[in-house]
């Protein structure tokens, strides 16, 4: 019995440790982002495309408008992989009740994401030609003083 205490601390201190991480990037996804690349399948989308795009999170809630479209719900980031996961549920907009599974990155203002389009989570930060993956680089939406 005593002798497996070390492995049950181990693996309590990694538990720790990972919820620890989440919390961290909870709170710094925090915010409005903005895009500055874009690309589905290998095509890089337009500037004047994704320019107007606005993601924003607020508490475990995103909204994203887009074109003049609104769409809203929830999100999860799961820190325990590498890269680190992201799970959004639609609650308005034209995909309501869809999960979509995703990756991201978090490093000071700049968030990148990338989304399975096909119900698959994709397993890098990438979108190649035929891949069926939305990539999207956001940078930080500083607030005016």
């Amino acid at each position: 019995m005593y002798r497996r205490l070390p492995c049950f601390l181990l693996l309590a201190l990694i538990a720790v440790g990972a919820h620890a991480a989440q919390a961290d990037d909870q709170q710094a996804i925090q915010g409005t982002w903005q895009p500055k690349s874009a690309t589905i399948s290998g095509q890089v989308l337009e500037p004047e495309t994704v320019q107007s795009l606005r993601l924003t999170f607020e508490g475990n809630q995103y909204h994203v408008v887009a074109q003049g479209r609104n769409d809203k719900g929830q999100f999860t980031l799961k820190t325990e992989t590498t890269p680190a996961q992201i799970d959004i549920v639609e609650q308005e907009g034209p995909s309501k009740g869809k999960t979509t599974l995703g990756l991201y990155s978090l490093a000071d203002d700049e968030l990148t994401i990338c989304f399975g389009l096909e119900q698959e989570r994709p397993l890098d930060l990438t979108s190649e030609e035929g891949s069926n993956r939305l990539l999207i680089v956001y940078e930080r939406v500083k607030q005016n003083p």
